[in-house]
């Protein structure tokens, strides 16, 4: 809801402490156009660019084994490398200095990104024998503004987003997606 937009979060806890269970970090294998999505390389190349596949609600996503915390550093170093000034403003709850302001422009900021959040009660109760799956429930706009030790550490925000058949399946106002839309 608009209150937790810049709420600040960490991402990606990169203890084992702070674990869901044993061997279970998070870290997720994104489908990608050559249909492999395994291993610490396509981890991290899923962070610093956009696999171009798109993930929606209800689709399920496969864990990737391990923490991945050399992965997760190599891919967010690359990713805030695209747009190395932009940062997060605490009083606009934006992001400024971004080469998405500069000329010519990216667009938007390469370090917004679209977070799916899973559904708990549905990868506790999945069989797992191999890697945990985790059920999309809803998606968030997030900025990644630094690693922190072994943390991705960031602020929810807006970020585009797509609409698959006629409506979206949760109130937009709870998914800090926006659909972009031309009109005559």
């Amino acid at each position: 809801m608009a209150a937790d937009l810049g709420q600040p979060n960490t991402l990606k806890q990169g203890s084992p402490h702070t674990s869901l269970e044993a061997g279970v970090f998070q870290p997720v294998r994104i489908p990608r156009y050559d249909g492999n999505s395994t291993g610490g390389s396509d981890y991290a190349d899923n962070i610093a660019s956009c696999s171009g596949i798109p993930v929606g609600i209800g689709d399920i996503l496969q864990s990737e084994n391990g923490n991945m915390v050399g992965p997760t550093n190599h891919g967010v170093d690359d990713l805030i490398a695209q747009d190395p000034h932009a940062q997060w403003d605490t009083n606009t709850r934006s992001v400024i200095n971004s080469c998405a302001t500069a000329t010519p422009s990216c667009g938007r900021s390469p370090r917004i990104v679209a977070v799916p959040v899973f559904d708990t009660a549905y990868f506790y109760s999945t069989d797992r024998q191999g890697l945990p799956t985790f059920r999309i429930v809803n998606i968030l706009g997030f900025f990644i503004d630094r690693m922190q030790g072994n943390d991705v550490v960031g602020y929810l925000t807006e970020a585009p987003g797509l609409v698959r058949g006629a409506t979206a399946p949760i109130d937009p106002r709870a998914s800090f997606l926006t659909q972009i839309q031309l009109i005559r």
